[in-house]
């Protein structure tokens, strides 16, 4: 996903504000370098498991978005685009797949709206 980091937040952890075509959020640089402001290609990682979703409606009525709420809380949601026994989950938001792990027995239909919030975001650049 194409994002701008607009802010660093704290240079040790490598917390940073950025805006993509989802929203705006904070999460965690994790490139090979420092974080700098710009723009950047990178791939978008939640690193926890989710254990509850909403496949029923997405809260705000948006899809495709990954912002941040007050506090530290991520608000995520896209389409499954890939779902089967495996707890990983393919998650598109917009054009660019997310891969995020459920822990339920239940898995959404392939094609489903899924939304959930996560506690942070990793934050991979890559050069086209």
């Amino acid at each position: 996903m194409r994002i701008e980091v607009s802010n660093i937040l704290d240079s040790e952890s490598g917390k940073v504000e950025f805006h993509s075509p989802a929203g705006t959020a904070r999460g965690f640089w994790k490139g090979p370098q420092p974080a700098l402001l710009g723009n950047f290609d990178v791939e978008i990682e939640v690193p926890e498991v989710i254990h509850s979703w909403d496949s029923t409606g997405v809260p705000g009525g948006r899809l495709d978005t990954i912002e941040s709420a007050e506090g530290e809380i991520i608000h995520v949601s896209g389409t499954v685009e890939h779902a089967d026994e495996d707890p990983v989950i393919s998650l598109r938001i917009h054009s660019d797949i997310v891969l995020v792990e459920l822990d339920a027995a239940e898995r959404p239909a392939e094609g489903s709206v899924l939304a959930f919030t996560a506690s942070a975001i990793d934050l991979y650049p890559y050069l086209l």
